[in-house]
């Protein structure tokens, strides 16, 4: 049975060996920690005042998001809805932020995290700027460079562990962070509602219609999963079902990428009109291709 000051002196060991494996894992980080931080990275982030976020990137990559009347939408994109749940859970994150270090990173060190102005040639960094209801600044930080995650033992590791993360403005300071912000990207259509979409159910009714008549035409069914005909069909031909099958749930889970405000792209759209079992009508424009797309 081991004796009482042998378990003491086991246990004052083993807090000693955790000491210093947390000291070379931070040294190994290339981290210079000043004292553990727990205040918030922004104080008293105020998510509900909130009214518009600007994300500018290098390379002068940027998207804005504005809410009215408490729909958020992009403002880059037409005023299209925004993706409320990736809106929301990233005001939640940057109000519940709490800093794992502060760094003293000097003014020649900035490039070598990332964290100088984004239009910097080098070692650029990415601005998020939050805005009230009267366009006041109500906060803004820097993102830079992520914190590679280190290997443990001979058990190599992936990915990111965090990031340096500086505040601007009047109380500009830099920490680091276990968030690497992986899903603020300054591009618009990673931030669009493409959840709410429209379905189809059920078509009973095709209508083509084009400039050119030769190309239009009518396909129609008598019953829901029934065979497609052709109206007008020419004599002595005949319906190829492989071809038609698709029309079936064609337009039953619809997505897009990207959403656009060029409206010359729409100049000679091909009209698609669709007639449902269930009595509702959707009228569908096809435009211009664009990038395959």
């Amino acid at each position: 049975i081991m004796k009482q000051n042998e378990i003491m002196r086991l246990a004052v060991a083993c807090v000693l060996v955790a000491v210093v494996a947390f000291g070379v894992y931070k040294m190994n980080t290339g981290s210079f920690k000043s004292g553990a931080n727990d205040e918030s990275l922004v104080s008293d982030f105020p998510v509900n005042d909130v009214t518009r976020f600007t994300i500018q990137a290098p390379e002068e990559a940027s998207v804005s998001l504005v809410k009215t009347n408490d729909i958020w939408a992009v403002e880059d994109r037409g005023a299209y809805p925004a993706d409320f749940k990736k809106v929301a859970e990233f005001l939640r994150s940057v109000a519940e932020l709490r800093p794992l270090t502060k760094e003293e990173v000097g003014e020649s060190q900035r490039a070598r995290v990332e964290l100088q102005a984004p239009d910097a040639e080098s070692g650029a960094g990415t601005d998020i700027r939050f805005e009230g209801a009267d366009g006041a600044e109500i906060a803004a930080v820097r993102l830079g460079k992520e914190i590679e995650r280190q290997s443990s033992g001979t058990s190599p590791s992936f990915g990111s562990a965090g990031r340096f993360v500086q505040r601007l403005g009047d109380n500009a300071q830099i920490f680091t962070v276990d968030d690497v912000f992986s899903a603020v990207v300054a591009e618009p259509s990673e931030w669009l509602d493409k959840a709410n979409f429209f379905k189809v159910k059920g078509p009973r009714r095709l209508t083509l219609t084009s400039d050119d008549a030769a190309q239009n035409w009518v396909l129609s069914r008598a019953v829901e999963g029934g065979d497609w005909s052709l109206e007008a069909m020419p004599s002595g031909k005949v319906m190829d079902d492989t071809k038609t099958t698709v029309y079936n749930s064609f337009l039953s889970f619809p997505s897009f990428t990207d959403v656009s405000t060029d409206a010359a792209l729409m100049d000679g759209a091909r009209t698609l009109t669709v007639e449902t079992f269930e009595g509702f009508t959707y009228t569908i424009q096809v435009g211009a291709e664009v990038d395959g797309q």
